[in-house]
C-alpha cells in the first residue's frame, strides 16, 4: 500500500529528479507491454508512488525527458492522487 504524497507548491514546481527517483520494478504491470517504475523520495527513501509506462516510454531519453519535468505534471498526466500542503 502507497499513501499518496503531500507536496507543498513548491515541491510541485520542482523538476522531478529533484525530488523522486524512479526504480525500475519486477512488478507485473497490465501484461507484458507495460513497465512498472517505483518512485521514492530523495531524502526520505520512502515510496511515494508507482508509475505505469509503455515500453517505448520506459527507453532511458524517455525517462530523461520525464525526470526534467515539473512534477505536478508528471503527477497528473498519470492521474496519480497527491495532497497540496
Amino acid at each position: 500500500m502507497v499513501l499518496p504524497p503531500v507536496l507543498s507548491k513548491r515541491q510541485l514546481r520542482l523538476e522531478l529528479t529533484q525530488l523522486y527517483t524512479l526504480s525500475e520494478t519486477s512488478l507485473s504491470v497490465d501484461g507484458d507491454d507495460l513497465t512498472g517504475f517505483i518512485a521514492q523520495g530523495n531524502t526520505d527513501h520512502q515510496t511515494a508512488f508507482v508509475l505505469s509506462l509503455p515500453k517505448d516510454a520506459a527507453s532511458s531519453e524517455a525517462l530523461q525527458a520525464l525526470y526534467q519535468r515539473p512534477v505536478k505534471d508528471v503527477l497528473d498526466q498519470f492521474d496519480i492522487t497527491y495532497s497540496e500542503r
